[in-house]
């Protein structure tokens, strides 16, 4: 099996430790779980990159205020600068991921990127505009005392 893409690491630079640090040194595919017929299902430590990055990109704390804010662990965990460059990493993946593939033996990528909040939590407009933007990410919200495995399978469902 072939990797579904891959993103070489960055060369670390004044005290950064290359994008991504400890969280995606194993490269994109991680390994395959059969499925079914002769298809082959494959998570990627990029994913989890992404996630964690959209997770920072609504955490509180300023690069240039006191350090040990939560963006700052996050930006620390993922090896990241700022925001932005998280941003614009995962914004990359989504494009090279929904990019359309030519040939019949080229492979099926679905790239899902979504936030599920609770029904009674609203999300900021800037962080939900940054969520579609940069992340190609959809934002919802599911009543999660109630409802939430219907909410969950609706969704699933939608994506088929």
């Amino acid at each position: 099996m072939r990797p579904l893409f891959f993103l070489p690491p960055r060369t670390q630079d004044a005290g950064h430790h290359g994008r991504g640090g400890e969280a995606k040194q194993e490269g994109a595919a991680a390994g395959g779980v059969k499925g079914g017929g002769c298809q082959n299902l494959v998570f990627s430590p990029v994913s989890i990159y992404v996630v964690l990055s959209l997770v920072a990109a609504g955490a509180r704390g300023s690069t240039a205020g006191a350090r040990g804010s939560t963006l700052d662990e996050f930006l620390a965990l993922l090896g990241a600068a700022s925001r932005e460059e998280l941003a614009e990493f995962a914004c990359g993946v989504a494009e090279r991921a929904l990019a359309s593939s030519s040939g019949s033996r080229a492979p099926l990528v679905a790239f899902a990127c979504g936030l599920w909040h609770d029904k009674t939590v609203a999300l900021k407009p800037a962080y939900r505009a940054a969520a579609g933007k940069s992340y190609k990410a959809d934002t919802l919200s599911a009543d999660f005392r109630n409802k939430v495995s219907s909410c969950s399978q609706a969704y699933i469902e939608s994506m088929h």
